[in-house]
């Protein structure tokens, strides 16, 4: 475990998706990224996740929230967070060279802070688009190509709820697993599935029980999903595996004195093991993080 302190003036964004990485000089390191209260600047850098400390220097990136990185190259991926680049998709090598961005494929009057996912194969967004009632997701190959053959997927929003919440896409880009973003109404987090081959609704995969809400959904190469769920109000913190089938394979309790449970990444060498990123509450307002890999036996 690694506890990485945030530079000073800074404060970690929370829904950034942890990602791990493989720098060219073989040293792997984590992604972190903070807000230093611009209106238009994020700071990123690599960390190490063994010690904590800080392997890349940090440099100013567009201001996102949502970034994802693929497993073979390094290459990074961003969403805009809000205006003027609401809907502006990035992309950058892995010693943060931007590479492309896309100005028009998202809507700049959609979603705030579109979520992002990848696969084997490419890098995914997805944004609530105002007044179409439906999800739009869209994808690219990891120097920033836009798919132009992918079909267009407008999941049916329903009623209530604004925005999807967190997504991870099959390694062979086959189904999609999602979850909308909860608002202040007293219903469970479901997560569903899509055919991203059919661009039909699939059956629904899990329903969290009543104070459960979902932080993370992350899909590893062998096609097994994890959820990550916090039970604020009991202080209880878990992640859970399944296979394709939806058959839990594994309960990973989570000690809530290491924090909150924010997100979940894989494995830095294999899709194996993963990471798990926690919120510290003592001190209050640290914006420090644990990043603990559990190697599934």
């Amino acid at each position: 475990d690694a506890v990485f302190t945030n530079p000073p003036g800074r404060n970690i964004i929370f829904y950034f998706r942890a990602s791990v990485i493989d720098m060219p000089d073989n040293v792997n390191g984590l992604i972190w990224i903070s807000d230093d209260d611009s209106s238009t600047i994020t700071v990123a850098g690599i960390v190490d996740p063994v010690t904590g400390a800080i392997l890349e220097n940090p440099i100013g990136l567009p201001k996102t929230e949502n970034g994802v990185s693929e497993r073979t190259t390094g290459h990074i991926c961003f969403t805009g967070k809000s205006s003027p680049i609401l809907g502006n998709v990035y992309f950058y090598d892995n010693e943060f060279t931007l590479l492309a961005t896309d100005t028009t494929t998202l809507s700049s009057a959609g979603q705030l802070n579109p979520p992002v996912a990848v696969s084997d194969n490419f890098f995914y967004a997805a944004q609530y688009v105002s007044g179409s009632s439906a999800i739009r997701v869209r994808r690219w190959d990891f120097d920033g190509v836009l798919d132009a053959t992918f079909v267009t997927v407008d999941l049916p929003l329903p009623s209530g709820w604004d925005r999807i919440s967190n997504f991870g896409v099959t390694p062979d880009d086959t189904i999609m697993y999602y979850d909308w973003f909860r608002p202040a109404v007293p219903t469970a987090d479901v997560v569903k599935r899509w055919d991203l081959v059919n661009d039909v609704a699939l059956t629904d995969f899990y329903t969290a029980g009543n104070k459960e809400r979902l932080k993370d959904i992350y899909v590893n190469t062998a096609s097994h999903i994890f959820l990550g769920i916090s039970n604020i109000p009991d202080n209880l913190y878990k992640v859970l595996r399944f296979n394709a089938a939806g058959t839990i394979l594994n309960t990973y309790t989570i000690d809530p004195d290491d924090g909150f449970l924010d997100h979940i990444c894989p494995g830095i060498n294999d899709q194996v093991s993963f990471w798990v990123w926690q919120h510290l509450e003592d001190p209050a307002d640290s914006s420090r993080f644990i990043y603990t890999m559990i190697e599934i036996l």
